[in-house]
């Protein structure tokens, strides 16, 4: 099955950095033993081109930030995803010097790359900066491409559920948990929280993806997509210490099957 074939269909609302990733059904591909696609993900690379000196308390991120990104596309390139999700904050101050050495990093990347930039990102130059180095990429905005697909998922900075804390909240988390469960979405992945976690709300997974450069674990997620479920694989790259298993699997039903 090509990469064409699963037609991946992004749309950004970066107001609340958010962004919607469809996976539409492939005739060839509905068997409940293999997936129709494989999609990885990653959060929080910080990329940053400030010396130790001058990220003074966060001197590390001087050195674990290119690290853990240059180790996370090996990663996910040894396991051949259909696409490839990168989370913000993706850089630590969204400047000039930073998006490009972001692009750098990700030059090696040889899937569909579907990048949601995080407050940082935004903060020294907004969208404008933001895309002049990362073109909008095509995407549609219609409720009807989301009705009609058999697979949405959404992404986002900010988790929406209080049990992760620091979410998005007011009116804003409610419509957005409102809008989820209408359009029978498969997963809500977000970061921000620099750790791995989930929770299931009204038939919507609702994921934590790990921080690459801050933490004990630094990890990435892959999400094996199947007619009826969805696979979310946790896998670290850096372990601090040997109480956390080399791999972690969980199996959420996909509320559209049988639609």
């Amino acid at each position: 099955m090509t990469r064409d074939r699963l037609g991946f269909v992004v749309s950004t609302v970066f107001r609340l950095c958010l962004g919607v990733l469809w996976v539409p059904w492939s005739v060839e591909a509905a068997d409940v033993e293999r997936p129709i696609c494989t999609i990885a993900a990653i959060s929080n690379p910080y990329i940053t081109t400030l010396s130790a000196e001058e990220l003074g308390k966060r001197s590390w991120l001087a050195a674990s930030s290119p690290i853990g990104l240059r180790n996370a596309v090996a990663a996910v390139k040894s396991s051949k995803p259909d696409a490839f999700v990168v989370l913000g904050s993706l850089t630590w101050t969204g400047s000039d010097s930073d998006l490009g050495k972001l692009k750098t990093l990700l030059a090696d990347v040889d899937v569909p790359l579907h990048l949601v930039p995080g407050p940082k990102d935004l903060a020294n130059g907004g969208l404008e900066r933001f895309h002049k180095h990362f073109p909008k990429q095509p995407g549609e905005r219609s409720s009807e491409r989301t009705r009609s697909a058999k697979h949405v998922f959404v992404l986002g900075h900010y988790p929406v559920l209080a049990a992760f804390g620091n979410n998005v909240k007011g009116p804003e988390a409610t419509e957005i948990l409102t809008l989820l469960r209408q359009y029978k979405v498969a997963a809500y992945l977000s970061g921000h929280r620099h750790r791995y976690d989930y929770r299931v709300h009204d038939g919507v997974a609702h994921v934590l993806c790990d921080c690459l450069c801050w933490g004990e674990y630094r990890s990435y997620q892959v999400y094996h997509v199947f007619p009826d479920r969805i696979v979310a694989c946790w896998k670290p790259i850096f372990r601090a210490d040997g109480n956390r298993p080399l791999y972690e699997r969980v199996v959420f039903p996909e509320p559209r099957y049988r639609d």
